[in-house]
């Protein structure tokens, strides 16, 4: 048993989608079969997994391999009882994390702009963010308490994601919002965060000749989550913009 859990934990960053997923699955048997947690199975090899996930920082790999280390550490905290949250290298992950997601597009592509690549960074994109949205979750994680800055600045990026033409990542975006949002229901001091995260999406509305169709849309979804959170007076303006944006030449 010990030798196949020890092949299986190499498996967990697996840069084939195939490999990971049935590493998990079996994972799932092996756990039903014994009746301990998968946490308890991997325990005697999270030396060798924390050595393959953090010998290196995330940003110093080829895409395939950072979207896999991803998968495998928001599978690893996301277990019941998670493995390795509170590991040396997780939080400097999850810094290095937000900031692949809101690099440009430029820095990641490096002049490669063919359909493979593009469809790559949206998947990358995707995946960083369901990493972060489950390190948000997570109470053993727990980033209001051990850093409040870097969960600020996740929420600020769970604003700006849902905006963008990236649908599974999004979803997983506009999902972590709403569990924020839930988390903090009742809280007066967490509107001002709010605001401030909001602003900048606002900022595109400035100009209504900026708007497109992804923009509106993400509109749509913050709308949605944050209604009971700000007046009316938010909707009209934002009725005032598209209605410019609809008809400019009235606006002209």
């Amino acid at each position: 048993m010990r030798e196949v859990l020890s092949f299986l934990s190499q498996e967990l960053a697996s840069p084939s989608v195939t490999v990971r997923s049935n590493v998990q699955k079996v994972l799932g048997e092996l756990r039903e079969i014994t009746g301990s947690s998968t946490a308890e199975l991997l325990g005697p090899c999270k030396a060798a997994v924390m050595q393959q996930l953090f010998k290196r920082r995330i940003g110093g790999f080829p895409p395939a391999v950072q979207i896999a280390h991803m998968d495998a550490v928001t599978f690893c905290i996301s277990l019941r009882p998670p493995f390795l949250v509170g590991e040396p290298g997780m939080a400097e992950l999850f810094k290095d994390v937000l900031a692949l997601v809101e690099m440009e597009d430029a820095q990641v592509l490096r002049n490669q702009h063919d359909a493979q690549a593009v469809a790559q960074l949206q998947l990358l994109r995707t995946h960083c963010v369901q990493l972060l949205r489950t390190a948000m979750a997570s109470q053993e994680v727990n980033l209001s308490g051990t850093n409040p800055d870097l969960r600020n600045q996740i929420i600020l990026m769970f604003f700006k994601i849902i905006t963008k033409g990236i649908p599974d990542a999004v979803i997983a975006g506009r999902e972590g919002l709403a569990e924020v949002l839930q988390s903090q229901k009742g809280k007066a001091p967490f509107k001002d965060l709010l605001q401030s995260s909001l602003r900048p999406v606002l900022v595109n509305l400035a100009d209504y000749r900026k708007l497109n169709v992804p923009l509106l849309e993400g509109l749509s979804r913050l709308l949605e989550l944050l209604s009971s959170w700000f007046n009316v007076t938010l909707g009209e303006k934002l009725l005032d913009y598209l209605s410019k944006w609809a008809e400019p030449d009235k606006a002209a």
